[in-house]
């Protein structure tokens, strides 16, 4: 399906499956879960980045914690949440689906897709639309730095180049203080896509070039 602009959209989901997965993430039970286009950032790292092989409770990750307690007859451990198990399967199922999505934009030689708050929000001043574009990276942050070792096997000073941007934006520190690139707003980033220098979609396919080329 393709959207007003006939891009791909961002999401693979139905209406449905949207409100499901919004109303999840955003309950009470997971103050520390990403949002919806945190979400979108996240998958956009495990689509375009090295294989991560399971090393993690990718469910759990997303609600911001290190495993699932499933039984509701327990409680949950500190670095653990309560989450019942067709919840845990849904939002699985939804994270695995939205990585094929933007992988299949990919190999169909289509830029990504960004979710609409990202599209409609670069020209806007909004705290509101700050934070949407701040959530992406940081979703797409997480997943760098928790693989960090695979990022950077190879090609580091590639990878290292293509990602600065969005790790400023995501606010990481240890960016060096010499990397032109690591000052670059993420509005920047899209504003400046037509030239191919600092587009965030364009970024992503030369990553997954990287990583998944021949």
């Amino acid at each position: 399906m393709a959207d007003a602009r006939g891009l791909p959209e961002a999401y693979p989901y139905s209406l449905d499956d949207m409100q499901r997965l919004e109303a999840l993430l955003f309950s009470d039970r997971f103050p520390d879960a990403i949002d919806c286009v945190g979400l979108h950032g996240l998958c956009s790292a495990l689509a375009v980045g090295p294989a991560h092989d399971d090393a993690f409770d990718l469910a759990a990750f997303i609600l911001g914690a290190e495993s699932i307690e499933s039984d509701p007859d327990k409680q949950a451990g500190e670095d653990s949440v309560s989450c019942s198990p067709e919840d845990a399967a849904f939002l699985s199922d939804k994270t695995a689906a939205l990585v094929r999505h933007i992988r299949r934009q990919l190999d169909n030689e289509q830029l990504p897709a960004l979710p609409d708050e990202i599209e409609t929000d670069k020209d806007a001043a909004s705290e509101n639309s700050q934070t949407a574009l701040e959530n992406w990276c940081l979703g797409f942050t997480e997943i760098v730095l928790t693989l960090e070792d695979r990022w950077f096997a190879d090609q580091a000073e590639e990878v290292a180049t293509l990602i600065a941007p969005i790790l400023a934006v995501a606010d990481v520190e240890d960016l060096s203080d010499d990397t032109e690139l690591a000052s670059t707003s993420l509005a920047e980033l899209l504003e400046r896509g037509s030239d191919g220098d600092f587009s965030i979609p364009e970024r992503l396919v030369d990553l997954y070039l990287i990583f998944n080329g021949e």
